[in-house]
């Protein structure tokens, strides 16, 4: 299938591929193992899926035993491309899912072209690594699945600089996405900025004069960079992981990655509430409760709240105030009994530990006063 057709390339879907043929010569940057940084004899980028994200079919797991350089000629084999002249990158993405966006302005055009998985490897500049690059190679410090592959293409030349400083504008873009979405760290509890997979493939006409020298947010391609890299990643992962504005109002999408999801929500259910009545209502009613908006809202400032403690804007005396402030703010949302906001705050800040325990008996207090 022919996703863009123009005079300098053409990007097609085949299969397991997404193939952008050069019909010009452009000068490329790119993460590549082969053939990546700076090249001005590319003919072709591939992006492959070497995987499935949930399981290693006998073919893929042989593709995975292979070097890199091997895994570079099989796959360049079967997309039909010569090895000599393509970077590759490879995911576990599904290539039906590869999202597309273009914008311009003037005579500028801006094309994106956007794989995305994020449930398994989502993490944070600065998380813990997975991987040492040892004197024997890679040694495990686990893999799994989830990785963001952006191919941005540039209609006009740009300087050696610009493009250099599109991979930067390209990346806050990704980051971007991935803040509207509340995407948290598989490692840490802070918010995911990518995933520790992550590549790219960037190229732009080469040219005696380069027409454009800046890709920066100030500059509008840097805009153009931006908006189509951010809506190809969140329409990307909308097919790829189901994630999409709605879904991600959800309480354990909020707090999950400070450990609060369903299974240790239900346990936590289990070991405080002490009426059996009322402990079975508030489990069977979990996920209404927890795609309720009010109390989406409240999870969030109560998310934020936690952010700016681990980053120490708040003192720990301060963020336990904090924490149980936004905990009665919670149970009021939920029981839609403001009046109460004061008996509310006396019973956090009784609690002794006032997150997780404290957040589980406000939910639990509202949802009683709802239905008194």
């Amino acid at each position: 299938m022919v996703l863009l057709q123009y005079p300098g390339f053409t990007v097609l879907r085949e299969h397991r591929f997404v193939k952008v043929l050069f019909h010009a010569p452009h000068r490329s940057l790119s993460t590549c193992a082969i053939h990546g940084g700076q090249r001005e004899d590319l003919l072709a980028f591939l992006n492959c899926q070497t995987c499935e994200g949930s399981a290693l079919h006998p073919k893929a797991q042989t593709l995975h035993l292979l070097s890199r350089e091997a895994m570079h000629l099989e796959s360049c084999r079967e997309a039909a491309l010569e090895p000599g002249t393509t970077a590759q990158m490879g995911t576990a993405a599904n290539m039906d899912y590869v999202a597309v966006r273009e914008a311009n302005y003037e005579d500028a055009r801006v094309s994106a072209i956007v794989t995305a998985g994020v449930e398994g490897n989502a993490g944070r500049a600065g998380d813990p690594a997975q991987w040492h690059e040892g004197s024997q190679g890679y040694q495990a410090v686990h893999a799994v699945p989830g990785t963001i592959n952006i191919i941005l293409l540039f209609h006009q030349s740009l300087s050696p600089a610009a493009l250099a400083r599109s991979a930067v504008t390209m990346t806050e873009a990704k980051s971007a996405a991935l803040q509207d979405l509340a995407v948290g760290s598989r490692y840490s509890s802070g918010l995911a900025t990518g995933t520790g997979t992550d590549q790219f493939a960037i190229a732009s006409p080469l040219a005696l004069e380069a027409r454009f020298h800046w890709t920066g947010k100030h500059a509008k391609l840097g805009e153009l960079v931006g908006t189509t890299v951010k809506e190809a990643v969140l329409e990307a992962l909308r097919w790829q992981n189901g994630f999409e504005p709605s879904r991600t109002r959800s309480l354990f999408h909020a707090l999950g990655r400070f450990g609060l999801r369903e299974e240790a929500f239900k346990g936590h259910v289990e070991r405080i509430i002490q009426d059996e009545g009322q402990r079975k209502f508030l489990q069977d009613c979990t996920t209404m409760l927890s795609n309720d908006p009010r109390c989406s809202a409240s999870a969030y400032a109560l998310a934020a709240v936690l952010d700016r403690q681990k980053a120490g804007v708040l003192p720990s005396g301060s963020a336990r105030d904090a924490v149980a402030l936004q905990c009665a703010l919670l149970a009021c949302a939920v029981s839609g009994k403001n009046e109460k906001f004061s008996q509310y705050l006396a019973q956090m800040q009784a609690c002794h530990e006032v997150f997780p325990d404290g957040l589980i008996m406000a939910i639990y207090l509202g949802w009683r006063d709802k239905w008194c």
